[in-house]
């Protein structure tokens, strides 16, 4: 995305991955995320914090993310619904890539 590490502001607390260990965050910024069609869109800003090594995911949206979007996920159909001015908004992920994700991190 090219930011600036200027742009970021300091995190709050630490990060702690999924396998227990201490991150160290490079800070957090605030971006404007949009979902679904422009006819039936939906943008709020969402807080990320930015870390610097590899892995196969570029974003993780936590509960801030499905608060504010009001969002429902559902892990086995890798399906999310939100609603939106003008009706649901669906957004379906791909078995295949969260498959070839997964054995990317197994390898790594």
């Amino acid at each position: 995305m090219k930011l600036s590490r200027t742009q970021l502001q300091p995190l709050d607390s630490p990060l702690i991955s999924f396998g227990g260990k201490k991150i160290d965050a490079l800070g957090k910024i605030s971006l404007l995320v949009s979902f679904g069609a422009q006819e039936n869109a939906r943008t709020e800003y969402i807080t990320f914090n930015v870390v610097d090594f590899y892995y196969s995911y570029n974003a993780i949206f936590g509960r801030g993310f499905v608060n504010k979007f009001s969002a429902a996920i559902h892990m086995g159909y890798l399906c999310m619904k939100m609603p939106a001015l003008r009706g649901t908004i669906t957004i379906h992920g791909s078995q295949k890539e969260a498959r070839n994700i997964e054995r990317a991190i197994y390898k790594s």
